[in-house]
Parts: structure tokens; C-alpha cells; sequence
């Protein structure tokens, strides 16, 4: 494991194990608090880390000769983009030769190229943290008059969890003082709030992913 994510595991880790002894009446919701700071710090290190490494390339192609469809990996993006850009396009990162983070376009492959699931795993393979990209987006009529705004969503699932629902990280459309997000000086006629859906399941480890018979295979 990259050795700053490391440490982080391993202060947290200490701080949870002296609160676990104390008989503090908070000591569950600090413990919880910790663990769920714990695990965004863990992400968002991932992403940061992945944002400067090769992925590796997947998508789905669908058969010609009837419904049945499989996942193929390229070589580089610029293969993918010679095979006619099939979608959906699945990326894959790797910390110390675990998978780490994957990000899959929309199924249709309609949708805005920017918008996609993005899926954080512990070194373990179990799932950490699940939500739709990007954070927040916003589309207006040529009038202005309208707007609508959607946000994502955000999952995060610590160890432990069983079969309990994950905690919901999403934030809510308006602001701590009770304002709209919408801060522009012009306002629209109009403005509605919506969630951006998550356009694949909960795959909860790296082994439910629908390609990953491929994941142990050399890059083509």
C-alpha cells in the first residue's frame, strides 16, 4: 500500500483502538466518525494517486449475431478510440497491484462523457466508497429561465458493515444557512434539484465486477 495511506491506516487505527477501551457514553458515534473520516481520506488518496498512473482500458461489445455481449480489454485509449469508441467504458487503477479504483461510463453511452460511477476498493477487494461524477451540474434553457441542478451521490461502506445499509454521503442541495446553492446575482424563473442516479449496482468487491475474469489477465 502507498506508504502515506499507510500511515493514515495506522494513526486512525490507534486513535479508534484507545477510544474502543473507554467507556465514554460518545465513544460509538466517535468511533464512527473516525472510521468514516478514516475511509474518505482513504479515497480521496486513491484518487489522487490514480489521477497520475496508466489505467487499464475495458468495454463492453455487443455481438452481431444476437443479445449476448462480453467485456475486452485494450491496450490504450487510442485503441479503444480505433475500435469505434464501444461503450461502456470501464478504467481501472491499481495500488501495489490491487485493484484500487474503477470508473464505468453509463450503460446507454448517451450521457455527458464526463458523467460516470466511480468505485473506491480497500486493498482487500471490499468496496469503500461508491458515487455517481460529477459533483454537481447544472443545465439552464437558452432563456435562462429554467435550471436544473443535479448532485450526486455518495456511498461509503466501512468495514464491518455487514449486511447494514451504507452511510449516505450526499450533501444536500442547499446550504448550511438554508440558501439555495444557486448563487448567481441573476436569478432563473425557475431553478429544480434532482440526484444523479447510479447507473450500476453496488458491485461490493472487485470480484463482482462483470469483467473481472479479465482482471488477472496480462493487458493485451
Amino acid at each position: 500500500m502507498n506508504k502515506v495511506v499507510l500511515l493514515l491506516f495506522l494513526v486512525t487505527w490507534s486513535s479508534t483502538s484507545l477510544l474502543a477501551q473507554s467507556d465514554h457514553p460518545n465513544a460509538p458515534k466517535v468511533l464512527q466518525k473516525y472510521s468514516l473520516v478514516t475511509l474518505v481520506k482513504y479515497c480521496d488518496a486513491v484518487e489522487t494517486f490514480s489521477n497520475i498512473r496508466q489505467p487499464r482500458f475495458f468495454a463492453q461489445k455487443f455481438s452481431a449475431l444476437g443479445p449476448s455481449s462480453g467485456w475486452v480489454e485494450f491496450s490504450s485509449i487510442d485503441a479503444w478510440r480505433q475500435a469505434g469508441k464501444p461503450q461502456p467504458l470501464a478504467l481501472v487503477w491499481y495500488m501495489d497491484d490491487r485493484v484500487a479504483r474503477v470508473a464505468i461510463t453509463p450503460p446507454d453511452g448517451t450521457r455527458n462523457e464526463n458523467s460516470y460511477t466511480d468505485y473506491c476498493y480497500r486493498p482487500d477487494g471490499s468496496l469503500a466508497r461508491l458515487r455517481s461524477v460529477p459533483e454537481k451540474q447544472a443545465d439552464c434553457d437558452q432563456s435562462f429561465l429554467h435550471c436544473s441542478y443535479t448532485f450526486r451521490v455518495e456511498r461509503l461502506y466501512p468495514p464491518g458493515l455487514g449486511g447494514q445499509r451504507p452511510y449516505s454521503a450526499t450533501p444536500p442541495p442547499v446550504d448550511l444557512d438554508g440558501y439555495s446553492v444557486d448563487r448567481r446575482p441573476l436569478k432563473s424563473e425557475k431553478t429544480s434539484f434532482k440526484f444523479a442516479p447510479l447507473e450500476w449496482p453496488e458491485y461490493k468487491s472487485v470480484w463482482d465486477l462483470p469483467f473481472n475474469q479479465l482482471l488477472n489477465a496480462s493487458s493485451q
